[in-house]
């Protein structure tokens, strides 16, 4: 007879991961280095109830104040300026002066006369 996850005390890190319903790399990454495992035979197995300590700490920890409702964010009406400079449909973000321009230009003809 097989039990559910939910009643195992012992967990390979397969079934770690589906009884907690995260990815396997989250799980290597934030969860394992937080938990002592037992090696048995070719496995490590881990305590169930290590599982539900961890994860507790990482709900605690993690700041929120409880589920979000969908609707409660309010987004800025204006989107923030990246730049104090105002810019027109088209423009360059660096604003080429005259001057640049016409040496640009001077030059762009001393190749074509070869001078």
């Amino acid at each position: 007879m097989t039990l559910p996850l939910n009643q195992r005390r012992g967990l390979n890190r397969q079934q770690a991961i589906d009884y907690l319903g995260i990815k396997g790399t989250y799980f290597d990454k934030e969860i394992r280095p937080r938990l002592h495992g037992i090696k048995m035979g070719t496995s490590m197995i881990f305590d169930r109830q290590d599982l539900d300590i961890v994860f507790e700490q990482l709900k605690l920890g993690s700041g929120d104040v409880g589920p979000t409702v969908k609707g409660a964010t309010q987004w800025p009406k204006e989107p923030q300026e990246s730049s104090k400079h105002k810019m027109g449909a088209g423009e360059s973000t660096r604003p080429t002066r005259e001057i640049d321009f016409r040496d640009v230009l001077k030059r762009i003809k001393q190749r074509k006369t070869g001078c």
